[in-house]
């Protein structure tokens, strides 16, 4: 199974990223374990401030709540 980001800044892809990973229990933790991965690469390079953008409503609705959802 793969995932992926994109970085874009003033409509202009700056970064791409991918990686292959284990097969996931559900759609929602691979959607998780991607944007973990995309902003543990814009910690690692020193970034902040970013926008996020998901496809995956439920994740968003994660994310806004800022409760802790793990299992």
């Amino acid at each position: 199974m793969g995932m992926g980001f994109t970085l874009v800044e003033a409509g202009v892809v700056i970064l791409q990223g991918q990686k292959c990973t284990h097969r996931a229990q559900s759609p929602l933790k691979t959607e998780a374990e991607a944007l973990i991965s995309a902003l543990s690469e814009m910690k690692n390079r020193g970034w902040d401030g970013v926008t996020v953008e998901s496809d995956c409503q439920q994740l968003i609705n994660i994310t806004r709540a800022g409760r802790d959802y793990s299992a």
